[in-house]
């Protein structure tokens, strides 16, 4: 352990900082994690070395960080139950993070079920009081099944076939603070999430209610798969002030949600309920059973660019249910592949609250099926809508029908192309490499209103593809209108 000293002459404050700034070393300064954060104070790190430690872990009203020591070959904690928190509860957690005002961060880790005694919720946080903020932070953090001493890496979540084990029985993370359990849903929580994993969570995937003025969460390479409920459910309309954001690649998603199998019960919301703002950039949502959800009075604005949802074979691939007071809503540079059933009533992009105002702007709309992988519209909404540069690529040339758009009206103002039959590229994805090429337009059979060359994104920040006007399909859609 590094020893804590004191200089004389210097400030109060800053004795006090010195005296709290600690490195305490697993298993060579405490045999084990708990054992260290016991010991620890404000503003200590305790830094693990590889290997396996089998125990829950109680961080109670204290700052401090918990880091593995090497990012690329990470300890693994086996995490029983805590036993809950004074005041709080929470008995069944296994990483169990409580305190008012405090800060925290947790690195490089791999967190397992202790088989014995497997918890209900490998990590959650909570606050004391409604009027009170936590911070916390993940980072290159593995949650997952015990498969012996085959512990499933991130590739695991492209796997359908191989056991992943018992994660929990109930949720991969719970942040949420303790205001959530009461009526007055007051408490901040501030938290970031950086290349964080879940596989195979018994019931929810990441649970997060920040509630209180300066909440926010903050996702870059969140990857979830597997799960049997709610992949993420992230707010709970009570939360108008606060900030969504994810950030990612094609190499690397801000959030990829893959074969999420939605066999539980009592379903909460499939993604984000309310929020000041929703920014998201590079989602991808794969081979779930239903849609990635946005709904709640309370929603500022949305953005979601450069994304990917695709094989939501039973239900639509995004869908807005709610909306608040007009809020806008705009969505860009997307692609929608073979979402939906044979029905009109379900489809790629689905706008059911009439309360916001939406644009739609240089997305794929794709499927290999007739009826999959359109834009529905409920009543009233489409005229709340502007559509700009789209392309619709259905099976059958110029494949522009009243079912792929649903019983709704079809969008009131398109403006500049439309796209019948361009050529479609949709590799088998099964890796994050795949990611990077598949879901793209990949010819210029190309149509548009206007008389010169467009170009159109698609899919996250890949190749632009530089399109040519097909006249005959563009006033195939002058008819349709």
């Amino acid at each position: 352990m590094k020893p804590r000293i004191l200089v004389a002459g210097l400030f109060v404050a800053s004795m006090a900082t010195a005296a709290s700034a600690a490195t305490i070393n697993v298993p060579a300064d405490q045999a084990t994690v708990q054992g260290a954060v016991t010991a620890a104070v404000n503003g200590d790190e305790i830094v693990i070395a590889p290997g396996t430690y089998v125990g829950a872990v109680l961080v109670e009203d204290k700052s401090i960080t918990l880091r593995g020591s090497d990012a690329n070959n990470r300890p693994v904690l086996a995490l029983g139950r805590t036993g809950g928190s004074s005041g709080i509860g929470f008995a069944n957690s296994g990483m169990l993070i409580v305190g008012d005002g405090i800060t925290v961060s947790v690195e490089n880790l791999i967190l397992i079920p202790d088989t014995a005694n497997i918890p209900d919720r490998m990590v959650q946080t909570s606050t004391r009081n409604d009027a009170a903020t936590i911070t916390a932070s993940f980072e290159n953090i593995l949650i997952t099944g015990n498969a012996g001493s085959n512990v499933p890496s991130v590739t695991s979540v492209f796997d359908t076939a191989t056991a992943m084990g018992t994660t929990c029985s109930s949720d991969g993370m719970y942040l949420v603070n303790r205001a959530f359990l009461t009526s007055l849903k007051a408490a901040t929580g501030v938290y970031t999430l950086t290349d964080v994993t879940v596989i195979g969570a018994g019931r929810d995937g990441i649970v997060a209610f920040p509630n209180g003025a300066g909440s926010s969460l903050t996702a870059s390479g969140v990857k979830i798969a597997r799960s049997t409920r709610n992949y993420t459910q992230w707010g709970d309309d009570n939360n108008n002030t606060t900030a969504y954001t994810v950030t990612g690649t094609r190499a690397n998603p801000g959030l990829l949600i893959i074969n999420n199998t939605n066999a539980g019960s009592g379903n909460g919301v499939q993604g984000i309920n309310g929020g000041g703002t929703i920014v998201i950039d590079h989602l991808v949502h794969l081979n779930n059973v239903d849609p990635y959800i946005i709904t709640g009075g309370n929603v500022g604005s949305v953005t979601i660019t450069d994304s990917l949802i695709a094989e939501t074979l039973n239900d639509d691939g995004l869908a807005i249910y709610g909306g608040g007071d007009a809020p806008n809503i705009a969505i860009s540079n997307t692609t929608f592949y073979n979402n939906g059933v044979a029905s009109g009533s379900t489809a790629g992009l689905w706008f059911a609250a009439v309360e916001p105002t939406y644009t739609v702007t240089d997305c794929i709309f794709a499927a290999g099926a007739a009826d999959r992988g359109g834009l529905v519209l409920n009543a009233s909404v489409g005229a709340r809508v502007t559509a700009s540069n789209n392309a619709f690529v259905f099976a059958g040339a110029n494949a522009l029908t009243q079912t792929i758009f649903g019983s709704g009206a079809p969008v009131a103002s398109e403006t500049g192309t439309i796209t019948a039959d361009p050529v479609f590229s949709s590799t088998s994805v099964t890796s994050l490499a795949d990611l990077t090429t598949a879901f793209d337009v990949t010819a210029t059979a190309y149509a548009t209103a206007s008389s010169t060359a467009d170009k159109l994104n698609g899919w996250g920040d890949g190749p632009t593809v530089v399109v040519t006007p097909t006249p005959l399909a563009a006033q195939a859609w002058e008819n349709y209108q």
